[in-house]
């Protein structure tokens, strides 16, 4: 009876790690997955990259003060709170005078939270942006002038 308790002993599993609020964690037949809130903000940044020209991504003020009032952390302008197995998205942008407010802050929303699922598997509840300025692009001399 000794040698049972012995093996029992031996094959007790690692201790359990615990996550942070800033990790989703999956569990899989292998062990967890976790994703860290970094990579959801690696992720914000670059689904806005694809939208250079129409879209900047704002600095980080506001949205560090929207994260800290929701428990959350931010990014840049980039603001995620993350619970269970969900997570919500602030961004800060900046939209080009002239095009539709509504439209682009809407394609922000559908392409981050798109993004996101597709890229991280996590489900997304609120992609909230708030547009901060209008930009305009410079003058087609100044931009001949930057690439020489």
């Amino acid at each position: 009876m000794a040698t049972t308790k012995a093996a029992a002993k031996k094959t007790k599993s690692a201790p359990e790690v615990k996550p942070t609020t800033s990790d989703i964690v999956e569990k899989t037949a292998m062990g967890e997955i976790k994703i860290h809130e970094n990579v959801i903000g690696d992720v914000v940044e670059k689904a806005l990259e694809k939208m250079k020209g129409t879209v900047s991504l704002e600095g980080s003020s506001l949205a560090s003060s929207i994260a800290g009032i929701l428990g959350g952390r931010s990014k840049g302008g980039i603001g995620i709170d993350m619970h269970e197995e969900a997570v919500n998205i602030a961004v800060k942008v900046n939209i080009k005078y002239g095009e539709s407010i509504p439209q682009i802050a809407a394609k922000v929303q559908s392409t981050i939270k798109e993004q996101v699922m597709n890229i991280t598997g996590t489900k997304v509840e609120k992609v909230n942006v708030m547009v901060q300025s209008l930009f305009t692009e410079p003058p087609k001399e100044e931009e001949e002038e930057e690439e020489e």
